[in-house]
């Protein structure tokens, strides 16, 4: 949900509105999203297993900028 706000001698907040939509994995514990430094892109995980209990799968690149340079040559 987005709440637009302002600021002021008072506390004015308008109507809350959906702000995304969708089938997105809310664990039970801890938090479900996570916001970049600079506040432009959030991360959450969407649910691809169509509601089931299969876990999701979380893959790690390690070294990504050499696996690059491999597969881009800069000249």
């Amino acid at each position: 949900m987005v709440v637009p706000i302002e600021l002021g001698e008072s506390f004015v907040s308008a109507t809350p509105e959906v702000l995304f939509q969708g089938d997105y994995l809310v664990p039970t514990l801890g938090t479900h999203y996570d916001v970049t430094s600079d506040g432009a892109r959030f991360l959450m995980i969407k649910d691809t297993a169509g509601g089931t209990d299969a876990r999701p799968r979380v893959n790690v690149v390690l070294n990504w900028t050499q696996e690059l340079l491999e597969r881009v040559p800069v000249n």
